[in-house]
């Protein structure tokens, strides 16, 4: 069984609350190899666990956390690593024929955004003709 196959077992066991043990037997071939087991928080076995250490084959224990799950879904949820919110209950909306609905409150609109200062005019310098000569004597007087 792959490490990737391995880890997801052991998520899964976590998140319904218990520990994936697996064989500390390195050696293919020998009696213990490969095998898993599960126990609760506390070390308590659970599934696929003696004395001696886990005994069940992944296929077991997967097939056991499937259908544990299928029980208890929900209770799953609350072990999870991150425990899901729960909403507080609703009251109850009345129906469109029980009374008159009460009007929903107004929203005050956003306040106005503030007044953006006007861009200064851009100066521009031109020569002077023989037409701007009035203009030019007023402007220096």
């Amino acid at each position: 069984m792959s490490d990737e196959r391995l880890d997801r077992l052991a998520e899964t066991a976590r998140n319904r609350g218990l520990k994936l043990v697996r064989s500390r037997v390195r050696t293919p071939g020998k009696r213990r190899f490969g095998k898993l087991g599960l126990t609760d928080p506390s070390g308590k076995a659970v599934f696929g666990m003696d004395d001696k250490g886990p005994n069940a084959k992944p296929e077991d224990v997967e097939h056991y956390l499937r259908n544990l799950g299928a029980k208890d879904w929900g209770a799953s949820l609350d072990v999870a690593v991150m425990p899901r919110k729960r909403r507080p209950a609703k009251a109850r909306q009345s129906a469109a024929n029980d009374t008159e609905a009460a009007p929903k409150p107004k929203r005050e609109p956003d306040p106005p955004p503030p007044p953006q200062p006007k861009p200064k005019p851009k100066l521009k310098i031109l020569e002077a003709k023989p037409g701007d000569s009035e203009v030019l004597v007023e402007l220096i007087k």
